[in-house]
């Protein structure tokens, strides 16, 4: 947008009509800067449309998710409303604050757990989410069942709105084929792809053991970006704390490279997988990464003793995902970090290509070749040492036999 000298009844706009017009752009024009700089970067980029009758592109667009991009720096730009709506002209990505949520705490500290859907009091004030800037930033609410202040629920975080048949984080996915060029159509399959570069958008599961490391007092709700890109051999995986926080939501990004894809066989005869995803209980297609490196912005809201696990990450990763009802369920194993981690994901990607199987259904005869040479070679084995013993004691007979017929005492002499 320029602005250039107008007319008014025949004037030029005096410097003080300038400046008033200029400041009241200045909020637009950051707004436009944002949206259009927000998340996507990179090779495989492009910029957010804020027209919708825009198709997608083809292919995944790299989101860069960095501490200076103004969605992560800006809490203002990020969240848009707390009143649990979102504003108009929110920028793709933002967020706004829900009265309900499933995470009950009882009293301070990690006294907490998880319950069916509450809703917040629905009287008066009591109804709005509060902030309280602890254990990273979260908002809470008094249930609508509690008399008192305590318990308190926290507060759900949900993404604004996106465009028709447009989705996943920052509106880069496409959910359904109207999003998609002509001739194109739109993959949701979260499985690990051979040649499909995709980005997973994924809310990280509070039922494992790894929510309770990462989030010891709870009051998070932690989403998770998965990036795979097999052209260049990378997974990427970025950790957030929570979109709905006024602190730094970033949590830790790890980039895994040496990436490779490797997809298991189904063995006809057993009706198991067999291959390198199996031997780590991991669906088929999976991700097999040689080294990553993890890093965490300094005003990250992580444990001092979780920094130190993941400052020492340096080997691998596997990854891998299946499809459920309405996307998938994935696992990483860090090879540094004991724990598996879980997330629940979707993802959309427009292709002209067509979706492979999970995995590889082996013939009968070659799942029967190499067992099948290995008992014959036993049993051919096991035949020969039969045949061998069977000609050893029977020459061992016949020499005993010439041996008693040798040393035999002569007949004595008839008269």
């Amino acid at each position: 947008m320029f602005l250039h000298p107008t007319k008014s009844r025949g004037q030029f706009l005096t410097a003080s009509q300038m400046a008033r017009s200029l400041l009241s752009v200045l909020p637009l024009l950051s707004r436009l800067h944002a949206t259009a700089s927000v998340v996507l970067d990179g090779n495989l980029s492009s910029t957010v449309q804020a027209d919708s009758s825009k198709p997608l592109p083809l292919g995944s667009r790299l989101i860069n998710i960095s501490a200076d991009q103004p969605l992560f720096l800006n809490s203002s730009l990020r969240i848009s409303s707390t009143e649990g709506t979102c504003a108009n002209g929110s920028v793709p990505g933002s967020v706004f604050v829900v009265p309900e949520g499933e995470e009950l705490h009882h009293g301070s500290g990690g006294n907490w757990e998880w319950v069916p859907t509450t809703q917040c009091n629905a009287s008066g004030v009591e109804r709005q989410c509060r902030y309280s800037h602890s254990s990273g930033g979260a908002y809470h609410c008094q249930p609508a069942d509690s008399p008192d202040f305590w318990p308190r629920l926290s507060c759900n975080c949900e993404q604004c709105p996106c465009p028709e048949g447009q989705g996943g984080f920052a509106c880069s996915s496409c959910t359904d084929d109207s999003a998609c060029p002509v001739g194109s159509r739109c993959s949701t399959t979260t499985r690990v792809t051979a040649h499909q570069a995709k980005a997973l958008t994924c809310s990280f599961s509070h039922t494992g053991t790894a929510y309770r490391i990462f989030w010891g007092s709870g009051w998070a709700k932690p989403q998770a970006l998965v990036q795979w890109d097999p052209d260049a051999d990378t997974l990427k995986l970025d950790l957030l704390q929570s979109m709905c926080t006024q602190e730094q939501p970033i949590l830790m990004q790890c980039a895994c490279h040496s990436c490779d894809f490797m997809q298991d066989t189904m063995n006809p005869i057993s009706g198991e997988l067999e291959g390198s995803c199996a031997e780590k209980n991991l669906p088929s297609p999976c991700a097999k990464c040689g080294t990553c490196k993890c890093d965490y912005p300094e005003d990250t809201y992580m444990a001092r003793s979780t920094q130190k696990l993941i400052d020492n990450v340096h080997k691998g990763l596997v990854f891998g995902c299946k499809d459920v009802d309405e996307g998938g369920e994935c696992i990483g194993l860090l090879d540094d970090f004991p724990i598996p981690l879980h997330f629940d994901c979707t993802a959309g990607v427009c292709t002209e290509s067509e979706e492979k199987p999970a995995y590889i259904e082996a013939s009968l005869f070659d799942a029967w070749t190499t067992k099948a040479i290995c008992a014959l070679l036993i049993i051919m084995l096991c035949a020969l040492t039969a045949v061998v013993h069977a000609l050893l004691v029977r020459a061992w007979q016949r020499r005993l036999a010439l041996s008693s017929e040798n040393f035999a005492p002569e007949a004595p002499c008839t008269a």
